[in-house]
């Protein structure tokens, strides 16, 4: 039996910044961070509105006549696939799917309804994601 693939971060030690880890890595540095289960709950709804508002946006959007939010979609997959976890990568790419399948209508309908699904997106990201930019922003060897 081999032992297990010792990740390279660790809680005393701070992250390789670059995005293309392995995602145990990833998941590890994830959960340092996100241990308190209110911050648990707020991301379990939170990224998929995310998710959700970002397909409502790109989706509006044709490139050479392929819809932005699917080709978003296309690459975050080969993204999710390639971190070493197949299983993990499958279900996130199958959920996010998901998310884009159900926002990519809501993008063909007026102006002001599109723009409304944005509002929301962007509320949601300053709500989750802005504290935590500002403070990595701020402290980026504290990890």
């Amino acid at each position: 039996m081999t032992a297990p693939a010792t990740p390279t971060t660790t809680a005393t030690s701070p992250p390789t910044t670059t995005p293309f880890r392995p995602a145990r890595d990833l998941l590890l540095q994830y959960a340092l961070y996100h241990r308190d289960r209110r911050n648990i709950v707020t991301h379990f709804i939170g990224i998929p509105m995310i998710v959700f508002g970002v397909g409502v946006l790109l989706a509006r959007v044709d490139v050479a006549g392929l819809n932005l939010a699917w080709i978003v979609w296309a690459l975050s997959t080969l993204w999710y696939l390639t971190r070493g976890n197949l299983a993990l990568g499958v279900a996130t790419s199958a959920v996010n799917g998901a998310l884009i399948a159900a926002a990519v209508p809501l993008a063909a309908g007026s102006l002001t309804g599109w723009l409304g699904w944005g509002r929301a997106l962007l509320a949601d990201i300053e709500a989750h994601a802005g504290p935590t930019l500002l403070r990595d922003l701020a402290r980026p060897a504290a990890r």
